[in-house]
């Protein structure tokens, strides 16, 4: 796990090596977070690659980055874990490659030489990778099969720039990237960007699963996508066949996870994935994990006592800690992680558990991340099996959409009762057109009516899985979307602000083809409860008050942390009642500040205050910044 970057220049002279390595560095210095146990950059030619360190797997300096072949044909910067590594290694050396280290990066080579382009295909792990073939003059970016590792590039005149994370592109020798008030408002509808755009008009994420070549005079192919998960439910079969292949697959996923060199940690939220990851680590594991949680106070929002209760039943030791509304002092700085507006509230909870953890001396811990998408957990995946369309036209008020006139076809009257892609929008969606469409001043009041690109494609393989109301069409759709977007990249960012790797095990890849083919019946019954065969793994160990208690999800309390005396309502009044945020450029500030009253006249509004507060944050840490209409198109039309 670590942090990577790369520059590759062209189109004139060969700059000097020493100019490139001191723009490498640059680059890597802004990732000194994500890899605290060394920093390492490779130049040549055109061509620099840089690596910020940490250490999980080879502690020894044989497993320092980039990584280069004895001849310097092949170079490679990498983040992540390639979990099957070891059974590569014996399978490559079995065909005559030797090896120099115990290093998961130097399977990374061999395989490039055994399989080419097609070797992420045998990896079974999270990964973020840049190899340059200095032979084939050709440099290869890869990302995972779920998007656990991110991965963001730009191109501008005569070069093209990746990294793990946005702030290392802004160390490259360019003018900044101009921000996109498009993909603003795509912020204000899902409450972060989705890829593969960000928030910048000329700064793409590589989507998971994707792949995407450049050569070194800078020509690009179109990101290509080299897996695909199906959620194509089976026919019913007997409920204990179903449970002990899933309950095997499990045991594969954890076991896969535990692989390291160092101790490794669990988070343990209260909730059933975490718990179930936790109960398999507790058995698999030659010492037991510690395990971390975090507490609210607020028994509405709090877990902590349910994690109380799984590390007492699974003999873990429990490290908690409780935060309160002045922890949004860390608000600021965390978003200068993300690089760009982040809305999910999760993510302050995550940076003081992932803090918690590497206070405690832990590289590295499991979670029960993507259990939700893939076993059907979610109240909108149960809603949409009972019948989504009318919940779906309750969701999204859809009168307003008819008295604001935005519905004007009979496409958009079936659309929004739960035919074509804006059925599961609406069920996703923060903010509503007829909320951004009073919020923007008149003539940027066009940006409301623009269709999320990446959501319309989602769609289309979503329908060739998902019929009728089959929960695999809303379990595609998160998949692809939330569960990369939200989910992954809070946990990314929020975790290696401390130089903590997470493992989200149950998004396993055997383990994620074998949820895809779950039966319906073993995902909910009737729409009433959902992740049937993971809760019925969980009765092994817990009781039916654990397990079948009401899903409480990992939030903040939003509405009292907003409301007046508390910090964020001192922030709302610093940043938008004041009036000198560059939001009032782009939304009317009368509505603004209605939002905001409405929420100190005790209607919660914090979904809609919240989003606000972050994006005033972060263009407030970010003056330099231009924007314009247009959201940018990704490199050769990749992946809208």
């Amino acid at each position: 796990m670590c942090g990577i970057a790369g520059i590759l220049r062209f189109g004139g002279p060969t700059p000097p090596e020493g100019a490139m390595r001191e723009e490498i560095l640059a680059m890597t210095a802004r990732l000194a977070h994500r890899g605290p146990d060394g920093r390492g950059a490779f130049a040549r030619g055109g061509v620099a690659l840089g690596h910020a360190r940490l250490a999980i797997i080879d502690l020894s300096e044989s497993g320092a980055q980039p990584m280069r072949t004895t001849d310097d044909r092949l170079a490679v910067t990498f983040n992540g874990e390639i979990y099957n590594h070891r059974e590569l290694r014996a399978e490559l050396e079995a065909e005559g490659f030797a090896f120099r280290s115990g290093s998961d990066t130097e399977v990374i080579l061999h395989a490039w030489d055994r399989w080419g382009e097609d070797c992420v295909d045998h990896f079974q792990g999270m990964f973020a990778f840049a190899l340059c073939d200095f032979r084939l003059e050709r440099l290869f970016l890869a990302r995972d099969h779920a998007g656990i590792k991110p991965l963001f590039y730009r191109r501008g005149p005569g070069f093209f720039a990746f990294a793990s994370e946005l702030s290392a592109l802004r160390a490259v020798n360019a003018p900044p990237p101009r921000g996109s008030l498009q993909n603003v408002d795509y912020f204000l509808r899902f409450q972060y960007v989705p890829a593969p755009r960000t928030i910048f008009s000329d700064v793409f994420q590589l989507r998971p699963a994707h792949c995407l070549r450049v050569g070194l005079d800078g020509r690009e192919q179109e990101p290509r996508r080299w897996w695909r998960v199906r959620f194509a439910p089976e026919p019913p079969r007997r409920a204990a066949e179903v449970r002990e292949e899933v309950r095997a697959a499990l045991t594969r996923a954890v076991s896969r996870s535990l692989v390291a060199d160092v101790p490794v940690g669990i988070f343990l939220s209260g909730g059933l994935d975490s718990s179930v990851v936790a109960m398999e680590a507790a058995r698999l594991a030659d010492l037991p994990p510690t395990a971390f949680s975090i507490g609210f106070g607020d028994r509405a929002k709090d877990e902590l006592p349910w994690a109380e209760q799984a590390a007492r039943t699974l003999s873990l030791e429990l490290r908690s800690e409780v935060v309160e509304h002045a922890s949004l002092d860390i608000l600021p700085e965390l978003l200068d992680h993300y690089g760009e507006p982040f809305g999910d509230a999760s993510a302050i909870p995550s940076w003081y558990v992932a803090r918690l953890a590497r206070r405690e001396g832990i590289k590295t811990v499991l979670s029960g991340d993507g259990g939700d998408e893939l076993f059907g957990g979610y109240e909108r995946f149960l809603a949409w099996a009972r019948g989504g369309k009318w919940a779906a036209a309750r969701r999204s008020e859809l009168w307003r959409d008819i008295r604001f006139g935005r519905m004007k076809t009979l496409r958009d009257w079936i659309d929004g009762f739960g035919f074509g892609p804006e059925a599961w929008t609406r069920f996703v969606c923060f903010a509503f057109w007829p909320q951004r469409a009073r919020l923007w001043r008149p003539e940027l009041r066009h940006l409301a009516d623009t269709p999320s690109g990446p959501f319309l494609l989602s769609w289309v393989h979503a329908r060739k899985s998902g019929k009728g109301r089959s929960m695999a069409l809303p379990q595609s759709m998160d998949y692809e979307n939330y569960l990369p977007g939200a989910v992954l990249a809070k946990v990314d960012r929020a975790s290696m602000a401390h130089g903590l790797e997470v493992r989200p095990a149950l998004l396993d890849r055997e383990l994620t083809e074998a949820a895809a083919r779950l039966p319906e019946i073993c995902k909910h019954d009737r729409g009433r409860s959902g992740k049937l065969v993971l809760k019925e793994i969980l009765r092994e160990r817990f009781d039916s008050a654990f397990v079948d208690r009401p899903k409480q999800g990992f939030g903040i309390p939003r509405g009292k942390w907003l409301s007046p005396g508390a910090r964020g309502w001192e922030m709302l009044g610093d940043l938008l009642l004041a009036g000198r945020s560059p939001l009032h450029d782009w939304f009317e500030p009368g509505e603004i500040e209605r939002h905001i009253r409405m929420h100190e006249r005790g209607l919660d509004n914090s979904q809609h205050t919240w989003l606000l507060l972050v994006l005033a944050l972060w263009a407030d840490r970010n003056p330099d910044i231009s924007f314009t209409e247009t959201p940018g198109s990704p490199p050769e039309g990749g992946g809208a």
